[in-house]
């Protein structure tokens, strides 16, 4: 017999997709590490093979190169590949509706008790506190929130369900290693239910044999045992420089909606802790497990943000709509004349606004569908490669550290650059102090980098101290400057004349993906 459709459900995710494909495709930059993660992929498909060398950089690089996000690469180059600049804003749309299903799987799978799973503002929320996720175009992160997400739905299973599969998480961490080095999050996620149910003193044996099988599985990657050891040691490290590596308040002047997010949280939490002691009701000591530790590392780590939303959206759902909800009854039921039956239609009046308000804002966003992924409004030196590819400027480029990849793509195999955002994977960690001290003229040996690995050409944003610096220095001269970088070139590289890039930038949103490099090409040379 078939089930009948349940229509709440229908009209619920064709509205929830319908927000996620808004959200993904609204004002959507390039990201400065897509176009390395474009080349990789094309080195794994149309290269037929994974990369373990450097290509692209005239600086020295770890002798084997460890890429933690080579199989999220491959997914980002198939669906560019496919469906060239729509490829990249369907792959985020997919994996931002996926983990949005998950969590409300999870929701629903925990049977809330004062309300139901289908309360769209509380989506809207984890949207708003996960926003950091959402800029630019999609990036490898974006697979590790998903998996967690799943891991999260599965181990509620677990709990609630009694499901007993517990070689499912080993066979899901075989392919979450080997797409991106978040899979830790996943074995520590199943660290904490085993900590947690083992002081609910529940059964514990599943967990345990997950969470080993899963720490042998990490073995099973193009590398071996090494990249295990660089996994752990990629996740401890410091990055003092790179911004979405800082802690949340070290800049008061970001991320205001996480930030929001997160103390709307804390005090529904709070308050949830408070009634529990009071009224000596069981204590799950999981479920707190996870927030305070999601907690902690989003405080710790920007980039951590979105693990404390999924976790307290899973959560506190319940929790947050006790509280509102409850207090919206309790000043309902102060009015005259206030029916149960009065106050259930005004909140299907609620709802049915909230619904209509999230499709008609969406509409909205989506009327930038045509021009998603823009240079608009983005620090991006096209000009500036524009201007050494129309020149046929060849060697080796310095640039900042943002740049490097972009500057790859563009202009491969008759450039090659310095550093760029790979970082660890390919990099001694000490050259992007060197790049900051170049940059920001921090001591009497800001031209090391310089002296130590000559280059050709350099791009220097006018932002830096460095910028004016480099106007005195001699053998240096600047051949093209914009309001955002100035190109300069050493000795050997100035002519007498120069060919000046378009000024429209429609031109370079056009000609955003073309690149001078192949790996088919190449392979057909051979």
């Amino acid at each position: 017999m078939i089930k009948s459709v349940d229509k709440r459900a229908v009209i619920f995710f064709v509205v929830l997709f319908i927000l996620c494909l808004a959200r993904c495709t609204f004002r959507c930059f390039p990201d400065n590490d897509l176009w390395a993660r474009l080349l990789v992929g094309s080195g794994v498909i149309d290269g037929f093979g994974i990369m373990k060398q450097d290509l692209f950089s005239y600086l020295p690089t770890n002798p084997v190169w460890y890429d933690h996000e080579w199989g999220a690469s491959v997914f980002i180059y198939a669906f560019f590949a496919m469906f060239q600049k729509y490829g990249l804003l369907l792959l985020k749309t997919l994996l931002t509706f996926a983990i949005m299903v998950l969590c409300f799987k999870t929701i629903k799978l925990r049977e809330p008790k004062f309300t139901h799973p289908y309360n769209l503002f509380f989506y809207v929320l984890i949207f708003l506190g996960s926003s950091y996720v959402f800029n630019g175009t999609v990036r490898c992160h974006l697979f590790s929130f998903f998996f967690f997400s799943l891991f999260l739905y599965l181990l509620e299973r677990v709990r609630i369900k009694g499901f007993r599969h517990w070689w499912v998480f080993p066979l899901l961490m075989f392919f979450w290693v080997n797409i991106h080095g978040g899979c830790v999050s996943g074995l520590g996620l199943l660290g904490m239910y085993l900590v947690g149910e083992l002081l609910n003193k529940k059964p514990v044996s599943l967990y345990l044999k997950a969470l080993l099988t899963s720490c042998l599985v990490l073995f099973i990657n193009p590398w071996g045992a090494g990249y295990v050891v660089f996994l752990f040691k990629a996740t401890t490290m410091a990055r003092d420089l790179i911004l979405e590596w800082g802690g949340t308040f070290e800049n008061n002047q970001t991320y205001y909606y996480f930030k929001a997010y997160m103390f709307l949280m804390c005090f529904v939490g709070l308050l949830k802790l408070i009634k529990t002691f009071i009224k000596k009701q069981n204590f799950d000591w999981t479920k707190w497990i996870v927030l305070a530790v999601t907690l902690y590392l989003s405080i710790a780590h920007i980039k951590h943000q979105p693990f404390f939303v999924l976790a307290s959206g899973v959560f506190l759902y319940d929790d947050f709509y006790e509280l509102f909800g409850g207090c919206a009854r309790a000043v309902l039921n102060k009015i005259p004349n206030m029916s149960d039956k009065i106050i259930g239609r005004l909140i299907l009046i609620k709802d049915i606004f909230i619904y209509f308000l999230v499709i008609w804002f969406s509409l909205i966003l989506l009327t930038s569908f045509k021009t998603a992924i823009s240079f608009k409004d983005t620090a991006y030196p096209y000009y500036a490669v524009e201007f050494i590819k129309q020149n046929n400027l060849q060697g080796k480029l310095f640039t900042n550290f943002d740049w490097g990849s972009y500057a790859s793509y563009k202009l491969y195999p008759y450039v090659k650059t310095a550093m760029d955002g790979r970082y660890e994977e390919c990099f001694d960690p000490e050259l992007i102090f060197k790049m900051n001290s170049f940059h920001m003229l921090n001591n009497d040996h800001w031209y090391d980098i310089i002296e130590m690995y000559p280059p050709d050409i350099m791009v220097i944003e006018k932002k830096y101290p460095v910028y004016k610096e480099l106007l005195k220095k001699t053998g240096w001269f600047l051949v093209f400057e914009n309001n955002l970088s100035g190109v300069f070139v050493s000795e050997k590289l100035k002519k007498d004349k120069y060919i000046y890039p378009p000024s429209d930038i429609d031109y370079y949103n056009r000609t955003m993906f073309d690149k001078q490099f192949s790996f088919v090409k190449r392979i057909k040379k051979e």
